[in-house]
């Protein structure tokens, strides 16, 4: 993988033509909505606080968090449908500010604003593993050790304490899914072996509060509240999860199943038959993300790959990649 551009704003002078005069450091900070193309021409370091939205290339918006946060967006991708790109915005403490898009297809990314802050994104997106030559036979996710970090920088960013999240109330996706996810995560459950680490989470009980991801999947500003809830998504979406991190240190995360889609909620691995998605499997991807993995190529098998398949209750358990990312974030 490797960064393919930073994009910048440039103005070709056109004879006969009146160029607008560029804006005023008051108008900067008042914009709600700045396009990535702008970032390079707009210095938002003397802006203050959050509630504006970069808008990103494929039309969809993200919040740009307060100075030294980073938020990243990232989902599995449903059945028939490109991957979607995975979102990362920066902001330096400064206030300066990054996006950094990456191709989830090719591996690439695009990156827009500042180049340092920018660089260091991609580094955290860089394959950390070593990948086998030929996979086994019997299961090939488990001779596989490619892992990347979920854009927290070359050393990724992780939890300090224990994950605290919350269940929205009433929704289909039980408890029991949901803590089977986190807990395969957290105590390194594998499909061949087990391989322990040191994170860990809490369960805090039902709320009435939703997640703080858009419905097209990106990331709003953040409630200072961890919720996993079902809800409005776009249709090339099974589930996202949106990370918040303060420099080296995960603070938030929510995840977001999506309302449109069916879910086998079983806990039988034998029993899901037609067009469903399992929902443990799914929520053991989004806790790689809570946890501060990122994706990896589909040829990998491994949990943290980008496409979702139907009934696919084979990702309910860690290949070698998985279990090597958790353990080098949480030795």
């Amino acid at each position: 993988m490797r960064l393919i551009g930073i994009a910048s704003l440039s103005i070709s002078a056109l004879v006969g033509v009146s160029l607008a005069p560029p804006p005023t450091d008051q108008q900067v900070c008042e914009a709600p909505v700045v396009k990535t193309s702008q970032l390079d021409a707009w210095n938002l370091a003397g802006c203050e606080g959050e509630g504006r939205l970069v808008k990103f290339p494929d039309g969809r918006t993200g919040a740009i968090p307060e100075p030294g946060w980073t938020v990243t967006a990232a989902s599995v991708t449903a059945v028939g449908y490109d991957p979607i790109p995975d979102v990362t915005v920066r902001r330096g403490v400064n206030g300066d500010v990054a996006v950094v898009v990456e191709d989830i297809a090719t591996g690439q990314y695009t990156a827009y604003g500042d180049d340092t802050l920018a660089a260091d994104i991609v580094a955290g997106g860089a394959d950390q593993g070593e990948s086998a030559v030929v996979p086994l036979s019997t299961n090939p996710k488990c001779d596989n050790y490619s892992y990347t970090f979920g854009n927290g920088g070359a050393n990724g960013a992780k939890w300090i304490a224990a994950f605290p999240y919350y269940r929205k109330s009433g929704i289909l996706i039980p408890l029991t899914a949901i803590q089977g996810g986190i807990n395969a995560m957290a105590n390194g459950t594998g499909a061949c072996t087990n391989l322990s680490n040191s994170a860990s989470a809490s369960y805090k009980g039902t709320t009435s509060v939703s997640s703080t991801i858009s419905s097209s999947g990106t990331c709003n500003a953040t409630d200072f509240v961890n919720v996993v809830d079902v809800g409005a998504l776009s249709a090339s979406a099974v589930a996202s999860t949106c990370t918040y991190k303060n420099s080296s240190e995960i603070s938030y995360a929510d995840v977001r199943f999506n309302s449109a889609y069916t879910f086998y909620t079983s806990t039988s691995v034998t029993g899901c038959t037609g067009s469903k998605y399992d929902a443990q499997g799914i929520m053991t991807h989004e806790a790689g993300h809570v946890f501060g993995l990122g994706h990896v190529s589909s040829s990998t098998y491994q949990v943290m790959k980008t496409p979702g398949e139907y009934c696919d209750t084979d990702q309910r358990k860690l290949g070698a990649g998985d279990l090597a990312g958790m353990k080098s974030l949480y030795p």
